[in-house]
C-alpha cells in the first residue's frame, strides 16, 4: 500500500472515529462528510498531476494545456504555483508555456480572474537573464492587459540606462506589440538614445509598423505632430490595416518559399531508390520542427504503406508513434490516421494517452479508431 493511500485511510479511520465519539456523547455537532474530504484530496491529486505536467511534460502541448488548467482554477494553490515559475529561471520551458497560456486566453477572449497578479512577474522577465526565447512570450502575454497598466513599468524598463541593452531591447518588443499611440510615442523618444543598439532597434520597431523615423529631429517633430493630430481611434485603425497588409505580404511569400521547398524534396526523394536510404531521408523529415516538412513526410510515407512494397524501415516506427502527441494539431490528426493503417505497431499505449488529453475533437475520432 502506498504513502498516499496509508494517508487517506488513517485519515478517514480518524474521522470516522470522531464521528462514532460524537454520535454515543449525544452532542449536537455538525457532522464532517468523508466524501468531502475525499474530494478534497482528490483535488490536491489533480492540482499535483497538473504541476507536474507544466514542470515535467514531455511536449510544450501538454505543459501549455497544464497551465490554462490552472490558469482558471479557482484553487490559490494553482495561481501561486503559475507565479512561482514565473519567477523562477530553472525551467526556462514551463515559464514560456504560463506566458502562452495567458496570451492564449487573451486570443480566445477568455476573462482570467485576478490577472494583475501577472503584471509584475512576467516584467521581471524582461529584465532577468533569460533569453529573448522567453522574454518574446512574456512581451506578448503583457497584451493581455491594457496599455494604461503596464505603461509607466515598460517606461521605466526601456529609459533605465543602468539596466543591460538586452533588458531594454525586451521593452522595445514589448512596446513594439502594444497597439497604442503613446507606445508609438516611447519608440519615437528612444531614436536618439545614446544606446545604439537600443535605438536601432527601436527605429527598426517604428518601420515594421509603417510609422516613419525621419531624417532629422524637426521631421520625427512633425510625424509625431501627424499622429497626435489623428488621435488614438484613427490611429488604430491605421495601425490595424497596417498590420493585416504586412500579415498577408509576409504570409503570401511564405506560401511561395514552402512550396518551392516542398518541390524540391519530392524532387530529391523522387530520385531515391534504395529503401533504406528513402527510410533515413524520410525519418529525418519527420524530425524536422517545421509543420509542412512533418506532414509532408506522413503523407510520403502513407504513399509508402500503400504501395506495392508496404513494409516501412524499422527506424521510422519509433518516430511515429511519437508524433501521436504533437503539439500541432494537423500532424497528430495525419499520424492517427496513418497509424490506424498500421495495426502491427505497438502504440495502443501512446494512442490511449493521447486521447485521455486530447482537446480536438476531429483528433479524438481518428485516435479512437487507431486503438
Amino acid at each position: 500500500m502506498s504513502i498516499r493511500h496509508l494517508y487517506l485511510l488513517t485519515l478517514l479511520l480518524v474521522i470516522g472515529g470522531c464521528q462514532s465519539a460524537s454520535g454515543v456523547a449525544g452532542q449536537d455537532k455538525p457532522a464532517v462528510l468523508v466524501s468531502d474530504t475525499v474530494a478534497e484530496l482528490e483535488l490536491n491529486k489533480q492540482l499535483e498531476i497538473n504541476r507536474d505536467a507544466l514542470l515535467q511534460g514531455s511536449s510544450e502541448q501538454i505543459r501549455i494545456k497544464a497551465a490554462t488548467v490552472m490558469l482558471f482554477s479557482e484553487d490559490a494553490t494553482a495561481r501561486k504555483i503559475l507565479l512561482d515559475v514565473l519567477k523562477q529561471s530553472e525551467n526556462s520551458a514551463a515559464c514560456e508555456a504560463v506566458c502562452k497560456a495567458l496570451n492564449q486566453a487573451r486570443a480566445l477572449q477568455e476573462p482570467v480572474k485576478d490577472k494583475q497578479d501577472f503584471i509584475q512577474p512576467l516584467l521581471e522577465i524582461l529584465t532577468s537573464d533569460e533569453g529573448f526565447a522567453v522574454a518574446k512570450p512574456a512581451a506578448e502575454a503583457l497584451l493581455i492587459f491594457k496599455y494604461e497598466d503596464i505603461s509607466e513599468q515598460l517606461k521605466a524598463i526601456v529609459t533605465n540606462t543602468s539596466l543591460s541593452a538586452k533588458a531594454r531591447l525586451n521593452a522595445v518588443y514589448a512596446l513594439q506589440l502594444q497597439p497604442d499611440i503613446r507606445a508609438i510615442f516611447e519608440l519615437m523618444n528612444l531614436l536618439d538614445d545614446p544606446d545604439k543598439a537600443v535605438a536601432a532597434e527601436a527605429e527598426k520597431a517604428l518601420r515594421s509598423l509603417g510609422i516613419p523615423v525621419g531624417e532629422n529631429a524637426e521631421a520625427r517633430r512633425q510625424i509625431r505632430d501627424e499622429l497626435e493630430r489623428k488621435g488614438r481611434d484613427e490611429f488604430l485603425r491605421d495601425w490595424l490595416i497596417r498590420q493585416e497588409t504586412r500579415m498577408n505580404k509576409l504570409e503570401a511569400e511564405l506560401d511561395m518559399w514552402r512550396e518551392l521547398y516542398l518541390s524540391a524534396l519530392d524532387k530529391i526523394y523522387d530520385g531515391i531508390s534504395d529503401d533504406t536510404v528513402r527510410g533515413k531521408f524520410l525519418a529525418e523529415r519527420l524530425g524536422d520542427s517545421r509543420v509542412p516538412v512533418k506532414l509532408w513526410s506522413l503523407e510520403k510515407v502513407e504513399q509508402w504503406r500503400k504501395g506495392t512494397s508496404p513494409k516501412l524501415p524499422a527506424e521510422l516506427k519509433p518516430i511515429l508513434v511519437n508524433l501521436i502527441s504533437d503539439q500541432d494539431k494537423n500532424v497528430r490528426l495525419k499520424t492517427a490516421r496513418l497509424l490506424s493503417l498500421m495495426g502491427e505497431l505497438n502504440s495502443a499505449e501512446q494512442l490511449a494517452k493521447q486521447l485521455e488529453i486530447e482537446q480536438d475533437e476531429e483528433v479524438k475520432m481518428e485516435l479512437f479508431v487507431a486503438l
